[in-house]
């Protein structure tokens, strides 16, 4: 056994001398365990090689060149991204086609108006399933196209100018899933068109249901320059007259003949002179205040309603998806909703 040992000990030995022959301390000092740090302070150099000063108390850090490459652009993206956006409109809570509406809004910042013409929408359906049958069948997305053209100056009556759909700072479009008034009385709207200060006459006559509704602050009568020349009773009925409002003395008169020897004795349009109902009738209409305003500098509003003609609603009231794309297919803005 005592030989046993002697033969431990000169193993031992030999591989001490073999050691510190070969470098010993400061040998071990200069290995390190990790080929760089690890996260999250990799700097892509050696690990040991941060370029720490002996005896100084902060850490100081070579730059180092990132290895990262920038992306590049979305080729999918349009060039109109951040000009124009959508809205959601009523878009979740509408099931009616002919109300339910959303938005484009061209940016505050734009410098030139961005023409939307012919532009494309698209839902999410194709992220959504449906139980038929019995069994679960993916659903498909639906894609409709912004009108070419709209209406600049609505009227009733003669041809109509067409413009393209151009979008200046800050205006904006409701694009409505359903179609307008094709049917209505008196006015048969059929096509998009463009907003202007006196349409809030036609939203004033019953059963016109716009969505969202038009504004209604018209040109109001009391501010007429020839108002003053009429005689009294004719000037104090007009100046009580609201803005966008369009008497109907056709209802009026047979109202007031059928209530003669009662209620319209004391009634104020029962009692006017048929010269002042004539000039009510010709100078307070849609029409008479597009002939006088059409000039002004402020006819037009930032709004323009384009109608795509669908009979069933576009957008799903939840898990929904609504992509618009430019005319060559990118996608310009996308918003989501569950």
């Amino acid at each position: 056994m005592k030989d046993d040992l002697i033969w431990v000990v000169a193993v031992l030995l030999i591989l001490f001398g073999l050691w510190f022959f070969s470098g010993g301390p400061k040998r071990s000092s200069e290995q390190k365990p990790f080929i760089s740090p690890p996260a999250p302070i990799d700097t892509g150099k050696t690990y040991g090689s941060l370029g720490l000063e002996s005896g100084s108390k902060k850490a100081s850090l070579e730059p180092v060149s990132s290895s990262k490459s920038v992306s590049a652009k979305d080729p999918n993206a349009s060039p109109y991204q951040g000009l124009i956006h959508l809205g959601r409109g009523n878009a979740s809570s509408e099931t009616d086609a002919n109300d339910e509406y959303i938005e484009n809004r061209s940016d505050y910042k734009n410098k030139t108006a961005v023409n939307i013409s012919g532009w494309t929408l698209r839902n999410g359906g194709d992220s959504r399933s449906y139980d038929s049958y019995g069994q679960v069948v993916k659903g498909q997305s639906h894609t409709a196209r912004l009108p070419g053209v709209a209406v600049n100056i609505w009227t009733s009556t003669g041809p109509k100018e067409t413009v393209p759909i151009k979008l200046s700072a800050n205006e904006r479009v409701y694009v409505v899933s359903g179609s307008p008034f094709p049917y209505g009385s008196p006015y048969n709207i059929r096509e998009s068109f463009r907003v202007n200060k006196c349409m809030g006459y036609i939203e004033n006559i019953p059963n016109y249901r716009f969505a969202p509704n038009l504004s209604t602050s018209c040109p109001s009568p009391a501010k007429d320059p020839t108002l003053p020349t009429l005689p009294e009773q004719c000037y104090n009925q007009i100046r009580s007259i609201g803005a966008c409002q369009t008497i109907d003395f056709k209802t009026k008169d047979s109202w007031c003949i059928l209530h003669y020897n009662d209620s319209a004795r004391n009634d104020k349009l029962c009692n006017l002179p048929s010269y002042c109902k004539n000039i009510i009738q010709t100078h307070y209409t849609y029409e008479s205040c597009v002939r006088t305003h059409q000039t002004d500098e402020d006819f037009f509003k930032a709004e323009w309603r384009l109608y795509l003609g669908s009979i069933w609603e576009l957008w799903a009231s939840r898990n929904e998806t609504i992509s618009l794309y430019d005319e060559n297919g990118k996608l310009v803005d996308q918003i989501k909703y569950q």
